[in-house]
């Protein structure tokens, strides 16, 4: 089965950080049977996210974003927008991020619940983006 593997992040792109989770996925996934097919790295707009969405075949995509919070919860809702859903905050996540947290001593802030928010569900046509 192949995939398509997207990287939003403008310090790869500037060659001033590596893309270590490629490889690492890349060797996981294999395992399983999966093969990445493209490989995209692109800045976190929204017109540049749409095409590089339209232009691939693959079922499988993996979006990756970056270290900070802003500009994943950015991406979040561009992916949103591109798939006519809405985001939501998933508990599991934030409890996962609050165990985490919890057993480094850090103190649970805003930006960490801002990490749990998924596209999720279908807007229906009373709903606007």
């Amino acid at each position: 089965m192949n995939a398509s593997y997207i990287n939003i992040n403008t310090n790869i792109l500037l060659a001033k950080d590596r893309d270590n989770i490629f490889y690492d996925l890349s060797k996981r996934l294999l395992t399983y049977g999966i093969n990445f097919a493209s490989k995209f790295n692109i800045q976190g707009k929204y017109d540049q996210l749409r095409n590089t969405l339209d232009s691939i075949n693959d079922k499988l995509v993996f979006v990756i974003g970056d270290a900070n919070y802003t500009r994943n919860y950015a991406l979040k809702n561009m992916l949103a927008k591109y798939l006519k859903t809405l985001t939501y905050k998933e508990n599991k996540i934030i409890n996962s991020i609050s165990t985490f947290c919890r057993n480094i001593n850090l103190d649970l802030k805003n930006e960490d619940e801002l990490e749990s928010t998924i596209p999720v569900g279908v807007i229906n046509s009373t709903q606007s983006l």
